[in-house]
């Protein structure tokens, strides 16, 4: 009986902790500062880390953590491994298998104040406190990417909230992007570009889905031009940078789009007549490669020109009635 207990007490602890770690996840893409979970809430910078290296090196990041309730808090610290989300929206996804391949990896890494190393943070009131994440490589580790975050969860606040999984909580993390160089070529793909081939208004979206072959992750960059039939330039549509992790696919979306959640490219312009041709340009890295694309299509105010229509017509109707009653 008494085993029985102690095993649903850690499987409960298991659930909460595999609960926080996806409610932070999430968290992270879209809201990457700050946390809340109920008058608890924490704050973190940075929200990602991008960490390049080869071996034998000792590599060091800063991470800082502020405690902006006017508690007390204890947060437990936890490395977690993620991978892309198959929806490839950018949304890391936390994946119980990962965690063997990451033992070793694990190993190596340290979250450390002043102190020493730190498994455990208590923040008062206000507080805010600088880590440091430190990675140390061996001579010889072999060239692979790390995917995963540095999750802070607070420990249940008061008795009455202890049974609450998730509400009596706060948790929040560092993203980290860790490539063990040295790199391959970089290559990937144009999985998907589209958009309506026929419009009668404004705005205009285009789906842009690409994919990394690359054994690491890229940070892709680039702009959709749009010009009209003269060849003029009518629309320029910078991308968001997007991180595409190994070999995976990922939506890439325009500063303008209104929900990074869901990418997307958009043209603001509202009023479009005739024909149109949008020009991709998209780069991997800095380094290339760069790839191109295009699509035509074509803008026809239907409604507005129905209205007209209707205008002129009455407009006739009116003008000829006119002149019959003249005519009498």
């Amino acid at each position: 009986m008494i085993d029985d207990l102690r095993f649903m007490k850690k499987r409960k602890i298991y659930i909460l902790i595999s609960v926080s770690i996806v409610f932070i996840l999430i968290s992270l893409i879209l809201n990457p500062k700050s946390t809340n979970a109920q008058e608890i809430s924490v704050g973190i910078d940075p929200s990602i880390l991008q960490i390049e290296a080869t071996s034998p090196s000792l590599v060091k990041s800063p991470i800082s953590i502020d405690n902006q309730s006017d508690q007390n808090i204890t947060y437990s610290i936890f490395l977690v491994p993620f991978k892309a989300s198959n929806l490839a929206n950018g949304q890391p996804e936390f994946d119980r298998t990962l965690l063997d391949t990451y033992k070793d990896i694990f190993g190596k890494i340290k979250i450390s104040d002043e102190n020493g190393t730190l498994t455990q943070i208590s923040l008062a009131p206000k507080q805010k406190k600088d880590l440091t994440l430190s990675i140390r490589l061996p001579q010889g580790e072999p060239p692979k990417d790390y995917y995963f975050s540095v999750v802070f969860i607070s420990e249940a606040i008061g008795e009455e909230n202890k049974e609450s999984f998730v509400g009596a909580r706060a948790g929040i993390g560092t993203n980290v992007l860790l490539s063990i160089g040295p790199k391959s070529p970089t290559k990937g793909y144009i999985e998907e570009f589209n958009g309506k081939k026929f419009l009668t208004r404004g705005p205009t979206e285009f789906s842009l889905k690409v994919k990394n072959e690359s054994t690491h992750f890229v940070n892709t960059s680039g702009n959709l031009l749009i010009k009209n039939v003269f060849g003029q330039t009518v629309g320029n549509i910078n991308f968001v940078p997007a991180n595409i992790l190994s070999g995976s696919s990922r939506f890439i979306g325009s500063e303008n789009n209104p929900d990074p959640s869901i990418p997307k490219i958009i043209w603001d312009e509202k009023f479009l007549f005739g024909i149109y041709k949008a020009e991709l340009t998209l780069a991997l890295s800095d380094e290339g490669p760069i790839y191109k694309d295009s699509i035509t299509f074509f803008a026809l105010p239907v409604e507005l020109i129905g209205g007209l229509l209707i205008v002129i017509l009455v407009t006739i109707g009116m003008i000829k009635r006119a002149r019959s009653r003249t005519s009498y």
